[in-house]
């Protein structure tokens, strides 16, 4: 054969070879589109993404289409690709299994720190999705209960160790995911820890700020906050609530503002020491189903922007302790404290300089008013008048 036709032959050879690596990368850009029923199944594309579907997750034949997302979420630095789920939100009855390719080369940081990534609808942010990392295949697989869109990316990557998106935790391995983040020191989203079996909190001692919501409910095993020490920042709500072994708050002393609503609901705390650092609530703050004495633990709040509720605090007879509050923004409610007088409530509304709103008070336990010393009107409450040095009625 002569030099020519070698040369077409090679030729040829080249171009199968460009046009067979040209329909691989169609392939793994294209959608993939299959079919799955309630017997479940498992789903693999040319990309590399696996899902594990089992039997029942699934009520009726559900077309499924798996794709590349058209917007990469470039704060949160994907190592790889980001994938679609469609349909979009839809739900499983048991985990499904998902397994997401990652690319070696775009790991800047620490494989070790990688994790599966999914696009939550309750925050409407990408929240970790912990699962089992496969450095010799280059994949991270978790599980997941609905449809969205998925990507392997970093947990707070240095140098700034900030997580770009919600860490939302539960169950039983709770403490484990929050193990995960310990290097974390901000939340770009929210933390919320729900029903978790845990005692604790204490890996998140490197926590500084959140910007979204901060919401610690139904931990029944909680005993204390341990890990909150350093955190100093809530952009949206703190709510902390039902943890009957929770006996202190003293672990939010670093705590300065708050940007929405602060409640405090159903502890067995007895006192609001902890929150000495608490200087602004940007909404209501609440406290439920507590018991303490008075307002100890308040002296650097001087400003609340929304109501102030005191409802259901057993035991509280003084409000006390709040010495810097400048200003509520709207509403004082007092509701079923059963040692308060509604002359010491009133007292406490006329000692805020800008207080907007109006004092609401039912089903409070004490209704004499104890006696006021004075030596003019101006020393007592509004409703009440100078007599004998002493503040009554009118």
């Amino acid at each position: 054969m002569g030099r020519g036709a070698w040369l077409l032959v090679g030729m040829s050879l080249l171009g199968l070879d460009a046009c067979s690596h040209r329909n691989e990368k169609r392939e793994k850009t294209e959608p993939f589109v299959t079919q799955v029923g309630p017997s479940g199944g498992e789903i693999a594309t040319p990309a590399g993404v696996r899902l594990k579907v089992p039997a029942g997750a699934v009520a009726e034949d559900t077309e499924v289409t798996i794709r590349l997302a058209t917007e990469t979420p470039a704060e949160l630095a994907p190592v790889g690709d980001v994938y679609e789920f469609l349909p979009d939100g839809l739900s499983f009855s048991t985990p499904v299994t998902v397994t997401l390719p990652y690319d070696p080369a775009q790991l800047a940081g620490d494989v070790t720190k990688l994790s599966a990534w999914w696009t939550d609808p309750e925050v409407e942010d990408w929240v970790p999705v912990f699962g089992e990392v496969d450095t010799q295949h280059s994949t991270v697989t978790a599980q997941i209960l609905h449809f969205s869109q998925g990507t392997v990316a970093e947990l707070c990557p240095a140098p700034e160790h900030i997580l770009h998106g919600s860490l939302l935790t539960s169950g039983p391995d709770a403490e484990q995911d929050l193990a995960a983040v310990a290097h974390c020191r901000e939340i770009r989203g929210s933390l919320r820890i729900m029903r978790a079996n845990v005692t604790h909190v204490s890996a998140l001692a490197a926590l500084e700020a959140v910007a979204g919501d901060v919401r610690l409910d139904g931990n029944s095993s909680l005993g204390n906050i341990d890990g909150l020490q350093n955190l100093r920042t809530v952009g949206k709500d703190l709510l902390i609530r039902s943890s009957p072994e929770l006996r202190s708050l003293d672990k939010l002393q670093n705590l300065t503002t708050v940007g929405r609503d602060l409640w405090l609901e159903d502890l067995d705390v007895g006192t609001l020491a902890g929150l000495d650092s608490l200087f602004a609530v940007g909404g209501d703050l609440l406290f439920r189903r507590m018991h303490f004495a008075d307002l100890t633990g308040l002296s650097s709040l001087a400003s609340v922007g929304g109501k102030l509720w005191f409802d259901n605090v057993h035991g509280l007879n003084k409000l006390d302790g709040a010495t810097a509050l400048d200003t509520v923004g709207d509403d004082l409610v007092f509701h079923n404290n059963d040692s308060l007088s509604e002359c010491e409530a009133r007292r406490f509304a006329d000692t805020i300089p800008h207080f907007a709103g109006d004092v609401h008070l039912s089903n409070n336990g004490a209704d004499s008013c104890p006696d006021v010393p004075c030596d003019e009107p101006l020393d007592c409450p509004d409703n009440q008048d100078c007599v004998n040095h002493k503040c009554l009625p009118l």
